[in-house]
C-alpha cells in the first residue's frame, strides 16, 4: 500500500497553493471547481495535494470548516489488489463510505472505494492503470496521473502560521 494523494479542506485553496509552491517548493499542477467548491493540486515528487475551499457557505467544506480547523480530509492509498484488499478492510469492520467503483477513460482504468477512518477523517483506496484523473470524486479537476509508484510514508505537521 502506497499513499496515492492526500486531500485537505481549507478556507482559500489559492492561498493555501501558494503557500505549497513558495514555502515548500511544490508545484501547481491543476486547479477547478464546481458552485460549491475550488480546488487546487499541487505536487512534489509523486506526491499530489489536493487542497478544497467552499465557494458557497452551504457547501459541505464550509461545514466541514465550520466545525473543525482546516486539515486533511482523506488519505488515499493504492493498493494493489484492491478487491481483496477491500474484502478484508470490510471484513475488519471498516465503516464504507463509497462502494468499489470502476472509472474507465480511453487510456486507463481508476478503481476506487472509500472507507471511515477515525473522526472525519476518510480513506479512498484506490489502483490505477494507465493514465486516469486524480480523483473520481472531484472531475472538476483537470489532473490526470499515470499508475506509477509513489512514496511508501509521508510526515504532516500543522503550523500555527497561517498560509499567506
Amino acid at each position: 500500500m502506497q499513499i496515492d494523494h492526500i486531500h485537505f479542506y481549507v478556507p482559500d485553496a489559492s492561498a493555501t497553493r501558494d503557500w505549497f509552491v513558495h514555502k515548500l517548493g511544490f508545484q501547481a499542477i491543476g486547479a477547478g471547481g464546481t458552485i460549491e467548491s475550488w480546488s487546487e493540486v499541487v505536487k512534489s515528487g509523486s506526491i499530489y495535494l489536493v487542497l478544497s475551499s467552499p465557494q458557497q457557505s452551504s457547501s459541505p467544506i464550509a461545514h466541514f470548516l465550520a466545525e473543525h480547523s482546516p486539515g486533511v480530509v482523506d488519505v488515499a492509498f493504492r493498493v494493489p489488489q484492491l478487491a481483496s484488499a477491500w474484502a478484508r478492510a470490510i471484513a475488519q469492520g471498516a465503516t464504507l463510505l463509497h462502494p468499489l467503483q470502476t472509472s474507465a477513460t480511453a487510456t486507463g482504468v481508476l478503481q476506487w472505494g472509500q472507507i471511515a477512518a477515525w473522526g472525519t477523517l476518510r480513506h479512498t483506496l484506490l489502483s490505477r492503470t494507465g493514465i486516469t484523473p486524480l480523483l473520481p470524486t472531484l472531475p472538476h479537476l483537470q489532473v490526470r496521473v499515470t499508475a506509477t509508484p509513489s512514496p511508501d510514508r509521508c510526515i504532516l505537521t500543522q503550523s500555527d502560521e497561517a498560509p499567506t
